[in-house]
């Protein structure tokens, strides 16, 4: 993970002051002194229980060669407290190693085995970790306590994956505040040569699409992965010693409170997590000062997958409005590729121009062309920027969709308007080493 901070106007990150590196004054930071009211462990609408293990390493202990870090327990401090107070658990279900528990690789995977052997069949379990993170030859690793090189790594694919995948639980979710937490978590691979933090290769798949759609209690045996970064990219911490936290986090616990319940129904999907964290980290991190955007990915059998109940079973009413802080239905039709149903709900009268609560339009989530060029022939604005002056254009180069890139030049998309930080899709392209989308952009 990295430090940044930045000065500037944070009222839309909840800060009650002008400066970045007060960031942390959220509520759910803030509210962390008082006692939390559980809500209950009931799984409520969502299906059993929830076990967690939250694992923060600041590395303090001066064994390890990496940095220190400093915002890591306020991460599982928020993450705890969500889960409390919104996400459906009781404070006996929770796990929390932190430095003083010295967390090095035995300590983690034995914590891990002995959480995914506490769930039963129509149980949730989860590991979320915030630390440093590596990989070699695209594989990747977080880095324990004690930490000097990559025998010390607890991998992905050889250790956290295998462990719970074991559980009898229904679904299983790693979730990753890390450097390089995008590289590959599925495989047998165990690297053996040196730590190298700069790995170019992939995770394959763009994680945009939907999965399959499973019923609240049916066992899905592979392991959901909701990464902080894609691929290779870094995660940030920012704020002052006293408050710092990591981004992704941020955002993460604050859609687990229930900001990022887009249908309102009170139960929590991975679709609906990732479509109210990534636009609001990439927009957050796409501003001066941060090497590169940072791009939350949630592994493809997530999408459809409940996360939590919030508050148990949602209240009734009336029908929730289109757009909410989250995504209407047309959002999450662009986002899952769904060209059928964005075309069914463009029938129905939803507005092709909606904005959710980033200002983003369903052409902005649009990831290929068939999908761009729907929405344009029913009259999509190609040109509208979002509350960080994002074009859809803008989107597709930070994204990496050189086709629905393509297709929008073709649409009327203006390549020179400028977002927020005075960055042109060119800029943005250039940024991310995009040497195809470059000479589109240039023709």
């Amino acid at each position: 993970r990295l430090f940044r901070e930045i000065y500037r106007d944070v009222d839309r990150l909840g800060g009650h002051a002008p400066k970045l590196n007060e960031f942390g004054g959220t509520a759910l930071v803030a509210e962390k002194s008082a006692p939390p009211e559980a809500a209950g462990g009931q799984g409520g609408r969502g299906g059993g229980k929830v076990y967690a293990l939250l694992v923060g390493i600041q590395y303090s202990d001066g064994l390890s060669t990496l940095s220190r870090l400093y915002g890591t327990e306020r991460d599982v401090q928020a993450m705890r407290d969500a889960l409390l107070r919104y996400g459906g658990c009781d404070e006996g279900d929770i796990a929390i190693l932190a430095d003083r528990d010295r967390p090095d690789r035995n300590r983690i995977i034995g914590e891990l085995r002995t959480l995914a052997g506490k769930a039963g069949p129509g149980d949730r379990i989860m590991f979320f970790y915030s630390g440093h993170g590596g990989g070699e030859n695209g594989y990747g690793f977080i880095c324990p306590a004690g930490f000097r090189d990559n025998e010390d790594g607890v991998w992905y694919s050889n250790d956290i994956k295998p462990i719970l995948e074991s559980s009898a639980a229904a679904s299983k979710w790693m979730i990753l505040d890390t450097c390089l937490s995008g590289l590959k978590s599925y495989g047998r691979r165990r690297a053996l040569e040196n730590l190298d933090m700069f790995v170019s290769d992939r995770e394959e798949g763009s994680g945009r699409r939907r999965g399959p759609s499973f019923p609240v209690n049916q066992v899905v045996r592979e392991v959901i992965k909701f990464s902080g970064a894609y691929g290779d990219e870094f995660t940030y911490e920012v704020g002052d010693l006293d408050h710092r936290m990591g981004i992704f986090t941020h955002f993460l616990t604050r859609g687990i409170a229930g900001e990022a319940d887009a249908d309102g129904d009170g139960l929590l999907t991975g679709g609906e997590l990732v479509s109210f964290v990534q636009p609001k980290v990439l927009e957050e991190t796409s501003q001066p000062g941060y090497e590169l955007p940072q791009k939350p990915r949630l592994s493809e059998n997530g999408y459809e997958v409940v996360l939590s109940a919030i508050r148990g079973p949602a209240p009734p009413g009336p029908t929730p409005t289109p757009v909410q802080d989250g995504m209407s239905p047309l959002h999450r039709a662009a986002l899952d590729g769904d060209v059928a149903q964005a075309e069914r709900l463009l029938d129905s009268g939803l507005d092709v121009n909606l904005r959710d609560g980033s200002g983003w339009t369903p052409l902005h989530y649009a990831s290929d062309p068939k999908m761009a060029n729907l929405f344009m022939a029913r009259g999509a604005d190609v040109n509208r920027q979002s509350n960080a002056g994002f074009t859809p254009l803008h989107a597709a180069a930070l994204l990496d969709r050189n086709a629905a890139a393509a297709a929008l030049l073709k649409g009327g998309a203006n390549r020179n308007l400028r977002d927020k930080w005075g960055k042109t899709p060119f800029s943005r392209a250039l940024e991310r080493n995009n040497a195809e989308l470059l000479k589109i952009l240039e023709k």
